[in-house]
């Protein structure tokens, strides 16, 4: 316990001390998803990457590919982001965005087989926690909708889902 807490400390001692690398010209990769090992479908696997640049201070545009596959549905999509981060005086720095993407999906969920492909507007807001100038963890909350179904609720194919996803992004000029 004592080990815990001491690194707990440690990494929030470091995000204080760090400046973050959100300026104008800066580049960022990002990878954020959630794995469930023993869902409702087997194991679920939801995962996302994406490159970006800041085209200026705090305004990030780019682009980002996503997988989803579990024993019920298979999606993936491609698209394009924006993302408009708030400067904060602490390591955290919340954010709010959207992705606009070409999404498909084989949905099987206890009956026949639906393969859709539509336009996804995903809506998010997050916040990122600065370990480095050039290092952040991230948590977002996501609320997906499509033009057709792309997403299983009990087996009902569904044109919105609500999502949480935590991910790694890392900054860089080049």
């Amino acid at each position: 316990m004592r080990t815990l807490i001491i690194a707990l400390l440690t990494v929030g001692i470091a995000g204080m001390a760090a400046a973050a690398n959100v300026d104008e010209g800066t580049y960022e990769v990002r990878t954020s998803g959630n794995i469930e090992f023993q869902s409702s479908a087997g194991t679920r696997i939801d995962l996302e990457f994406g490159i970006g640049q800041f085209l200026v201070d705090l305004l990030e545009a780019g682009v980002i590919g996503g997988i989803y596959d579990d024993d019920d549905a298979s999606r993936w999509k491609l698209g394009g982001f924006v993302e408009y981060s708030f400067f904060t005086e602490t390591p955290f720095f919340p954010y709010v965005g959207g992705v606009l993407s070409l999404s498909g999906a084989d949905l099987k969920g206890g009956r026949d087989s639906e393969n859709n492909t539509a336009i996804e507007l995903d809506s998010r807001a997050g916040v990122k926690y600065f370990l480095t100038e050039d290092l952040a963890l991230d948590a977002l909350l996501s609320l997906q909708m499509a033009t057709d179904d792309l997403y299983l609720d009990d087996d009902d194919a569904q044109k919105h889902n609500w999502r949480i996803l935590f991910g790694l992004r890392y900054f860089f000029d080049m």
